[in-house]
Protein backbone atom coordinates (compact mmCIF):
# COMPACT_ATOMS: atom_id res chain seq x y z
CA UNK A 1 0.00 0.00 0.00
CA UNK A 2 1.15 3.42 -0.61
CA UNK A 3 -1.42 5.75 1.27
CA UNK A 4 -0.70 8.75 3.50
CA UNK A 5 -1.94 8.63 7.13
CA UNK A 6 -2.56 12.21 8.70
CA UNK A 7 -4.36 14.26 10.69
CA UNK A 8 -6.27 16.74 8.86
CA UNK A 9 -6.81 20.73 9.19
CA UNK A 10 -9.68 22.74 9.96
CA UNK A 11 -9.22 23.95 6.51
CA UNK A 12 -9.95 20.33 5.02
CA UNK A 13 -12.64 19.47 6.93
CA UNK A 14 -15.14 20.00 3.43
CA UNK A 15 -12.77 16.96 1.63
CA UNK A 16 -14.54 14.48 3.95
CA UNK A 17 -17.88 14.95 1.96
CA UNK A 18 -17.34 11.49 0.46
CA UNK A 19 -17.06 9.52 3.60
CA UNK A 20 -20.06 10.82 5.65
CA UNK A 21 -23.89 10.20 5.45
CA UNK A 22 -25.40 13.49 7.23
CA UNK A 23 -28.34 15.75 6.69
CA UNK A 24 -27.03 18.97 7.61
CA UNK A 25 -23.30 18.59 6.02
CA UNK A 26 -22.96 22.31 7.12
CA UNK A 27 -24.05 21.69 10.47
CA UNK A 28 -21.45 18.79 10.82
CA UNK A 29 -18.44 20.61 9.52
CA UNK A 30 -19.13 23.69 11.99
CA UNK A 31 -19.05 21.01 14.81
CA UNK A 32 -16.32 19.10 13.91
CA UNK A 33 -14.39 22.26 13.19
CA UNK A 34 -15.19 23.46 16.94
CA UNK A 35 -13.88 20.20 18.19
CA UNK A 36 -10.97 20.72 16.86
CA UNK A 37 -10.30 24.02 17.44
CA UNK A 38 -10.79 23.06 21.22
CA UNK A 39 -8.67 19.83 20.27
CA UNK A 40 -11.75 17.92 21.26
CA UNK A 41 -10.69 15.69 18.62
CA UNK A 42 -8.18 14.44 15.91
CA UNK A 43 -9.34 13.10 12.61
CA UNK A 44 -7.29 11.03 10.59
CA UNK A 45 -7.26 10.30 7.29
CA UNK A 46 -5.74 7.65 4.76
CA UNK A 47 -5.32 9.42 1.61
CA UNK A 48 -4.74 8.29 -1.84
CA UNK A 49 -3.53 10.75 -4.51
CA UNK A 50 -5.12 14.07 -2.33
CA UNK A 51 -8.05 11.69 -1.89
CA UNK A 52 -9.70 10.88 1.48
CA UNK A 53 -10.83 7.49 1.44
CA UNK A 54 -10.82 6.68 4.82
CA UNK A 55 -10.90 8.35 8.05
CA UNK A 56 -10.89 8.01 12.12
CA UNK A 57 -12.07 10.58 14.77
CA UNK A 58 -10.32 10.63 18.36
CA UNK A 59 -11.97 12.10 20.91
CA UNK A 60 -9.78 13.19 23.53
CA UNK A 61 -12.63 14.65 25.70
CA UNK A 62 -16.22 13.54 25.23
CA UNK A 63 -18.52 15.89 26.72
CA UNK A 64 -21.39 13.58 26.76
CA UNK A 65 -20.07 10.15 27.71
CA UNK A 66 -17.43 11.57 30.06
CA UNK A 67 -16.17 8.23 31.23
CA UNK A 68 -15.06 7.05 27.44
CA UNK A 69 -12.50 9.72 27.75
CA UNK A 70 -9.85 10.07 30.49
CA UNK A 71 -7.35 13.00 30.11
CA UNK A 72 -3.44 11.37 29.14
CA UNK A 73 -4.38 7.66 29.25
CA UNK A 74 -8.07 6.96 27.25
CA UNK A 75 -9.27 8.09 24.09
CA UNK A 76 -12.62 7.22 22.20
CA UNK A 77 -12.75 6.17 19.01
CA UNK A 78 -15.58 7.91 17.62
CA UNK A 79 -15.68 6.68 13.56
CA UNK A 80 -14.25 4.46 11.13
CA UNK A 81 -14.94 4.88 7.47
CA UNK A 82 -13.88 3.62 4.24
CA UNK A 83 -15.02 4.83 0.98
CA UNK A 84 -17.13 1.75 -0.37
CA UNK A 85 -14.90 1.05 -3.30
CA UNK A 86 -12.25 0.59 -1.30
CA UNK A 87 -13.79 -1.79 1.37
CA UNK A 88 -12.58 -5.48 1.78
CA UNK A 89 -9.19 -4.44 0.96
CA UNK A 90 -7.15 -4.21 4.05
CA UNK A 91 -7.49 -0.89 4.12
CA UNK A 92 -10.00 -0.18 7.28
CA UNK A 93 -7.28 -2.98 8.67
CA UNK A 94 -4.50 -0.54 7.81
CA UNK A 95 -5.59 2.84 9.02
CA UNK A 96 -6.61 1.14 13.00
CA UNK A 97 -3.34 0.14 13.02
CA UNK A 98 -1.77 3.28 11.95
CA UNK A 99 -4.30 5.49 14.18
CA UNK A 100 -3.55 2.85 17.19
CA UNK A 101 0.07 3.19 16.85
CA UNK A 102 0.34 7.46 16.37
CA UNK A 103 -2.36 7.07 20.01
CA UNK A 104 0.36 5.38 21.20
CA UNK A 105 3.21 7.20 20.46
CA UNK A 106 0.68 9.69 22.46
CA UNK A 107 1.34 8.13 25.57
CA UNK A 108 -2.35 6.86 25.72
CA UNK A 109 -2.64 3.38 26.80
CA UNK A 110 -6.44 2.89 26.65
CA UNK A 111 -9.15 3.76 23.90
CA UNK A 112 -12.71 2.68 23.56
CA UNK A 113 -14.53 2.23 20.37
CA UNK A 114 -18.51 2.51 19.43
CA UNK A 115 -20.03 0.43 16.90
CA UNK A 116 -23.62 -0.23 15.95
CA UNK A 117 -25.13 -3.29 16.51
CA UNK A 118 -25.41 -4.48 12.72
CA UNK A 119 -21.84 -2.94 11.42
CA UNK A 120 -20.58 -6.04 10.82
CA UNK A 121 -17.64 -4.59 8.66
CA UNK A 122 -16.57 -3.02 11.75
CA UNK A 123 -17.00 -5.58 14.35
CA UNK A 124 -14.64 -7.49 12.36
CA UNK A 125 -11.44 -5.54 11.81
CA UNK A 126 -12.07 -4.46 15.56
CA UNK A 127 -12.09 -8.14 16.43
CA UNK A 128 -9.14 -8.96 14.39
CA UNK A 129 -7.04 -6.43 16.17
CA UNK A 130 -7.82 -7.08 19.70
CA UNK A 131 -4.34 -7.50 20.23
CA UNK A 132 -3.74 -3.33 19.12
CA UNK A 133 -7.22 -2.34 20.54
CA UNK A 134 -5.84 -3.72 23.89
CA UNK A 135 -2.83 -1.06 24.03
Amino acid sequence: MNYTVRTITIEELEKLNPLFVVDDYTRFIKERAERMAQNDIDIYVLEDNNKFIGEITIVYNHKIYEDYTIPNKRVYMEALRVLEEYQSKGIGQYLLEEVINRVREQGYSEITIGVEDDNENAKHIFILNMDLINL
